[in-house]
């Protein structure tokens, strides 16, 4: 009976304290101590009304003795256990807090909210301060890395002081430099979330309580208290299992070899984690510092990578800083450790994991010249029988006598890779258009699903006018288990029962000519290949179109003349709307990803989940 109409995107807080944790590592100490706060919802689900068509569905029968009435209850708001409440109510309160951080950015002053002394007050009895700050002035041994006293200068830095505010379910966590700005963070929340649940009012009996929870802010939750310093607080899950399974198990445990290597890792990690505080830098992901590419076989290419265009150099070069001595010893040292790793593997290991560095440099050392190109003899231009081909600002004397095959193309362009796509982003984009209207964002989703799970480059499955054609009707074979249901004729419940799908290569480049590739439904009634290509089918088939029809083919709608062809740039463009909708947490831009990101996408899945290299 439940429609999958709910935003499930909007249940964001699983990543909540990796949030909240990069927030703390990039504010500025030059502007303060970061201070927390936390703010809760009092009742939770019980805050949103329920359409009143559709209470009786989610009447519940109470158990009555015999000859009792029967008695069903009928809930007003979103009750407890159904599948839906979850990602209703976190879409109140995901909107509350982004609204609170749109007014943040804004820079808004609050009025003062009813709350504010409640938020304000002191918990009484105050807590021994005596007694914390012994506890802060002990002296802990410290083992390992000391507390860095200095902020990381590759960390970028931020002129105005950090304010955010954050939602796990019910729980609002907001943070907040320099002194004074706590309180008008506070109010900016306070105020959102009226905004969203209905505050008290003369009207309510005395039984509703106000949205945000009284109880917790009496007792000084809501003041900004919690000072956040360098290092994050150590656990020991050990000890708390141990205690759990000593008053749970009340017969003999058979303490078997497995057992005893399981208790092991737990006491390594006790250990370890005892070993010195886990600092934040530990916890947070930042933007790649160097940057390189590598296939789904995970070979590099080359062994090149690139710092950068964010990262703040920490000092000057390591050979720029030395004299002409210190260099050349430091560069024949590293070469004899080069060279020692080197002997300690086959030779053909050797010569192909040799980089295009050491190649430069043999070369050079064949010729006799500076591998950096800082001695400014004599400029000479070398090129080879292909015009196109040369190697400039070599500084010896004559050039050879016969051109060398070795040689950088002269004005080569940078290549322009893009990065595979996440699967929400996938996920995303066929959530917008199972609610959209329109066919041709539907057409665009379930390509993209076929593209994803058949690793498609978009010559394979869109218009690209090249030699390459996309799939047709014809190429779409169903099956009900090992049995092949035909798309042309069979009915749409004999369609949507199919269990398998097969594409067939024709003219497609990256497949032999009539080899075959099926793939079975994945359990997901969105993320599937074979009700993507079922939709695909049906859809062509309601519209008339002959079996020679690519799969992507959109016909007109109201106010248009001609069908529509599926091009690279619409997967594109819907590809970049999807990565804006999730801003900068996925670590890369719109721009960095394309159509050909989903074959990517799929290989780097595959690879992730250890599947067969070799199938």
């Amino acid at each position: 009976e439940t429609l999958p109409l709910a935003a499930m995107e909007a249940m964001q807080f699983g990543h909540a304290l990796d949030r909240i944790l990069r927030e703390i590592l990039l504010a500025d100490p030059a502007h303060g101590p970061v201070q927390l706060l936390k703010v809760d919802i009092s009742d939770g689900f019980y805050r949103i009304n329920l359409n009143i068509d559709d209470i009786p569905k989610l009447g519940v029968a109470f158990p009555t003795k015999p000859g009792e009435e029967k008695l069903v209850a009928f809930p007003l708001v979103l009750p407890m256990g159904w599948k839906n409440s979850p990602p209703i109510f976190s879409t109140g309160t995901e909107t509350a807090a982004d609204l609170a951080n749109q007014r943040l950015a804004a820079r808004v002053h609050p009025a003062p909210h009813r709350l504010d002394d409640a938020a304000e007050t002191v918990p009484s009895p105050p807590p021994d301060r005596v007694a914390i700050k012994s506890i802060l002035k002990a002296p802990k041994k410290q083992v390992g890395t000391a507390v860095p006293t200095t902020r990381d200068p590759s960390l970028p830095t931020r002129r105005r002081a950090a304010t955010y505010i954050d939602v796990f379910v019910d729980d609002f966590v907001a943070l907040a430099q320099q002194p004074g700005n706590g309180r008008r963070v506070r109010r900016i929340l306070m105020h959102a979330i009226d905004d969203v649940f209905r505050p008290l009012d003369e009207l309510d009996d005395e039984f509703r309580r106000e949205p945000i929870s009284l109880k917790k802010l009496l007792k000084g939750i809501g003041r900004a208290a919690f000072n956040v310093a360098g290092a994050a607080r150590r656990a020991t899950p050990v000890q708390s299992h141990a205690i759990a399974l000593s008053k749970k198990v009340k017969s003999r445990v058979n303490l078997m070899r497995g057992v005893h290597d399981s208790l092991e890792d737990f006491r390594w990690l006790l250990n370890d984690i005892k070993r010195r505080p886990t600092r934040i830098a530990e916890l947070v992901p930042l933007l790649a510092a160097a940057e390189g590419h590598h296939d789904a076989s995970g070979t590099g290419a080359g062994g090149v990578w690139f710092p950068a265009k964010h990262l703040v150099p920490r000092r000057a070069g390591v050979l720029s800083s030395m004299d002409a001595e210190q260099a050349d010893r430091f560069v024949r040292d590293l070469g004899a450790a080069k060279a020692t790793i080197a002997a300690g593997v086959s030779v053909g290991r050797a010569k192909a994991a040799e980089t295009v560095w050491e190649i430069w440099q043999r070369y050079c050392s064949e010729l006799g010249i500076d591998p950096f190109l800082e001695a400014k003899t004599k400029y000479q231009s070398y090129k080879s029988s292909h015009s196109e081909y040369a190697l400039e600002n070599l500084t010896c004397g004559q050039p050879p006598s016969r051109p060398r095959s070795i040689a950088w193309k002269k004005r080569d362009p940078p290549p322009h890779r893009v990065k595979p796509l996440p699967v929400q982003v996938i996920r995303r984009m066929a959530n917008v258009a199972m609610h959209s209207r329109f066919e041709r964002t539907k057409a665009v989703a379930d390509m993209t699903i076929l593209a994803f799970f058949f690793l498609l480059r978009p010559g394979e499955y869109v218009d690209t006018n090249s030699e390459s054609t996309p799939f047709k009707i014809e190429d779409v074979n169903f099956y009900i288990g090992d049995t092949w249901i035909n798309p042309a004729t069979a009915s749409e419940q004999q369609l949507l029962a199919a269990t398998r799908v097969t594409l067939t290569f024709t003219t497609q480049k990256n497949g032999v000519r009539g080899e075959i590739i099926g793939l079975c439904t994945s359990g997901d009634p969105i993320m599937c290949p074979v009700r993507a290509a079922i939709r695909r089918v049906l859809y062509l088939r309601r519209n008339g179109a002959p079996v020679g029809t690519p799969l992507g083919r959109v016909f007109p709608e109201v106010g248009e003349t001609k069908a529509d062809r599926l091009q690279p740039k619409h997967i594109t463009a819907a590809i970049r709307d999807a990565v804006k909708f999730y801003g900068t947490d996925l670590g890369f831009l719109p721009e960095d990803v394309s159509a050909r990101s989903l074959r990517a996408a799929g290989a780097n899945d595959l690879l992730s989940s250890w599947a067969d290299r070799a199938s």
